[in-house]
């Protein structure tokens, strides 16, 4: 399964101080997201997990929301398989 956290890029140091508690490897893309018609600084986290960690992912989204003041974090949870070669 791969998670995808979306969030605005506000305290970064933060958010990934953050995931980096709860995943060793995960990856950061920069983009640009809306949110209520208002253009942002946005942060995509990509986790490749399990669906048993979903609880980890979901706490993340908790922490980034309370850390940043934000209402909330967009997750998505996508089946797929994931290989390291």
């Amino acid at each position: 399964m791969l998670a995808r956290i979306l969030t605005e890029d506000v305290n970064r140091a933060g958010i990934l101080s953050t995931v980096g508690r709860y995943f060793d490897g995960f990856t950061i893309i920069e983009s640009v997201g809306f949110w209520r018609g208002k253009q942002e600084k946005s942060l995509v986290i990509e986790i490749a997990c399990e669906g048993k960690d979903q609880s980890k992912v979901e706490a993340i989204c908790r922490e980034i929301d309370l850390e940043n003041k934000q209402e909330c974090c967009m997750v998505q949870y996508l089946e797929t398989a994931v290989r390291f070669i």
